[in-house]
């Protein structure tokens, strides 16, 4: 822990004194009263991180960058999401990703600073992140964060971030979910296709180009990448639904399991693409050695229960049927 004098003379990095309440991460004894489970947070400069109670040392940190104010998951305040609704689910989604946090002992980090202007995908928007970690190390005492593996939930205008810190980080990388991003780009880097990632768009998206979106998955997905595509049907760009949050909340849980170690600072284990399971809109889903169609076409998934799961959700939307949308999407921007 730093020293109070020290502490004072940042100019940069300060403590949010007290704790917060930690919803959903304890659960309420025979007598019906609720346990209050206390966590800590800590914000150093544009960005805050999440400690949950009574973790000897943290395994992994969940970064989510925006689209909207992701401090909002860890902290009091507003998404500033542009629909009731949407910021309503969101708020949810926080619990859930502050429960999951709890159970695999997981640090959440977020920004204020968000869209694709104030998080430009460049290295220097890295190193902000790097600098903050740093300092919430600093700050609450947990040295490992400097080093443990980072799962990056990016929202719209924080995706592309997100994607390009995994390429440009993929060794520190676990997992990365895309949720409805503007653009992609097509990847080379084998360290960087070995990273398991999903991406989400809707059906009804006016903002992001989903063809071109789908065009880069398959090229990723066709140079090896540990991909998988999800596109819900007849959901604009600005949503977030229960079974959207469901399947984001068990697919992290999965790699959780699957990408970390024991000990904070245990290597990343690289999980062999013929160990999962495969799925097509066309073809069903089934293991690795038991698909029946071209491997390189298929959505890749670490597990038959997150296949299963995406085949339940998406699996039987086609990739490229747009059609239907126009009447029911309002052109929105982030």
């Amino acid at each position: 822990m730093l020293k109070l004098a020290t502490l004072i003379s940042s100019a940069f990095t300060t403590r949010i004194l007290g704790s917060v309440l930690a919803v959903g991460l304890a659960q309420a004894p025979a007598s019906g009263q609720l346990m209050v489970a206390l966590a800590e947070t800590f914000e150093t400069g544009n960005f805050v991180i999440y400690l949950p109670p009574d973790v000897p040392a943290v395994r992994g940190i969940l970064l989510a960058l925006g689209g909207p104010d992701t401090r909002a998951f860890v902290a009091k305040g507003s998404f500033g999401a542009p629909a009731p609704e949407l910021e309503a689910s969101l708020h949810i989604l926080g619990q859930e990703l502050r429960a999951l946090a709890a159970e695999q002992q997981l640090a959440i980090m977020g920004t204020s600073l968000h869209g694709l202007a104030p998080l430009p995908n460049e290295p220097q928007t890295d190193a902000l992140i790097f600098t903050a970690i740093a300092e919430g190390a600093e700050l609450s005492g947990h040295r490992e964060l400097t080093d443990t593996p980072i799962f990056l939930y990016g929202i719209s205008g924080g995706a592309q971030q997100a994607a390009g810190f995994t390429t440009r980080n993929p060794g520190r990388v676990a997992a990365l979910i895309l949720k409805a991003p503007e653009t992609l780009v097509s990847l080379s880097s084998a360290k960087a296709l070995a990273v398991p990632t999903y991406l989400i768009l809707g059906q009804c998206d006016a903002i992001a180009d989903n063809n071109a979106l789908v065009a880069a998955f398959e090229s990723n997905r066709r140079a090896g990448g540990l991909w998988a595509l999800a596109v819900q049907a007849d959901v604009p760009h600005h949503s977030l639904t229960q079974s959207q949050r469901a399947i984001t909340v068990h697919w992290l849980r999965t790699l959780a399991k699957l990408r970390l170690g024991a000990l904070p600072q245990d290597a990343l284990p690289v999980i062999p693409e013929s160990s999962g399971w495969l799925g097509h809109s066309e073809m069903g889903v089934s293991s690795w050695a038991d698909y029946p169609g071209d491997r390189k076409a298929a959505s890749w998934f670490a597990s038959q229960a997150t296949a299963e799961e995406w085949w339940k959700f998406a699996g039987q939307t086609a990739l490229h049927d747009l059609s239907g949308c126009e009447t029911r999407t309002a052109a929105q921007s982030d």
